[in-house]
């Protein structure tokens, strides 16, 4: 099996960011076969290239661990803990997920993403550090006709999906406050002598870069809107 090696660094990469929903797993011990789904959005204008790997993939079934997302699409990925219900000894430990992306046919413009996957007497919001873990490639389930490709096509991307009341709100928050910081004086330029703005809070060239770019993506995750294929 391939390995790959990540720790703290790998939560998110700074080349190709990922969108994915959400940042948590937790299994029931008490809810056998329970069903949680990664939902992954691909709103950039090319296709994506993804792949699911795990610290332990002989402890879940992953439907669809790689494929291809189209531009402005989204899939949803269905995980199942395997001993669920089963190995009480389990419970308490921390697996970890790692979602790698790549713009097709451009494998040096890639991303990735760490989640970690808990199994818990019941449901409770808890979380740990990463730590350096190795990561292995997630074999791909064999599945009826009824679970088949065809039942779960990509949809339109839908900022609306999982991105609702508290994370609708704090992009909202995130956008306002871009655009803010994008209207301050910039540090060194002449206006910024006059300004009633503290001196410490003009921002560089470099640092107001940064947050265009970030409102960019907030404002197109928030204004694009699902249509039905």
């Amino acid at each position: 099996m391939e390995h790959l090696y990540g720790g703290l660094s790998d939560t998110s990469s700074s080349s190709l960011p990922v969108f994915l929903f959400p940042n948590l797993i937790q299994f029931a011990h008490s809810v056998p076969q329970e069903r949680k789904i990664l939902t992954l959005y691909n709103p950039y204008e090319f296709p994506i290239v993804y792949k699911v790997l795990s610290t332990a993939s002989r402890k879940y079934t992953v439907l669809e661990p790689s494929g291809v997302i189209h531009a402005k699409r989204a899939v949803d990925i269905s995980i199942r803990h395997l001993t669920a219900g089963t190995d009480r000894s389990l419970i308490g430990l921390v697996d970890y997920f790692k979602v790698e992306i790549h713009r097709e046919r451009d494998p040096s413009n890639k991303g990735s993403k760490v989640i970690q996957v808990h199994l818990l007497e019941y449901p409770e919001n808890n979380k740990e550090s990463l730590e350096r873990t190795s990561f292995h490639n997630i074999p791909r389930t064999r599945v009826n006709s009824r679970f088949s490709q065809e039942t779960m096509p990509q949809r339109q991307f839908a900022p609306d999906d999982n991105i609702s009341n508290g994370n609708f709100l704090v992009l909202v928050f995130l956008a306002l406050a871009c655009s803010t910081l994008l209207m301050f004086p910039t540090h060194h330029e002449p206006a910024a002598t006059d300004s009633i703005i503290p001196p410490i809070l003009h921002p560089s060239v470099s640092q107001k870069i940064f947050f265009a770019f970030l409102l960019g993506i907030i404002v197109a995750v928030l204004l694009m809107r699902p249509r039905i294929n």
